[in-house]
């Protein structure tokens, strides 16, 4: 009998769903305070679940993508870098980017990834200049 792997899937979507929605509102109440360390947390935490379910499941573009937003979050919640507006849109696009591979994944379809935006994550996150 072959595994169906379809009843995982859909149990990741729904749970990243609920993980979009946090990193969405963490979005928009860290712009309003940016200085609010548990908001920084709060969306790493969603990062890292949605990275770590997507490995799981081999869902290589998701967890590229998470781990790239998870690793700027993870430089945010440690000081490295700060807030600025740029960041803010940059880890806008990472959710969104986010949100259209789930969505792709919802449809058993395999969504790319997005080299330049996981790389602009990366030099975020190494407190470099990034374009995003």
């Amino acid at each position: 009998m072959a595994f169906d792997m379809s009843r995982f899937i859909a149990r990741f979507v729904e749970e990243a769903h609920e993980h979009l929605t946090l990193l969405n509102e963490g979005l928009l109440a860290w712009r309003q305070n940016p200085g609010d360390q548990q908001i920084v947390f709060e969306m790493f935490r969603s990062a890292h679940t949605i990275k770590g379910a997507a490995g799981m499941l081999k869902l290589k573009p998701i967890a590229e993508t998470a781990l790239n937003l998870e690793d700027a979050l993870n430089s945010l919640r440690e000081g490295k870098i700060a807030y600025s507006a740029p960041l803010a849109a940059l880890l806008r696009q990472g959710v969104d980017a986010l949100a259209l591979q789930v969505q792709a994944a919802a449809e058993g379809k395999v969504a790319e990834s997005d080299a330049e935006l996981c790389q602009a994550l990366a030099r975020a996150a190494a407190g470099e200049e990034f374009h995003g």
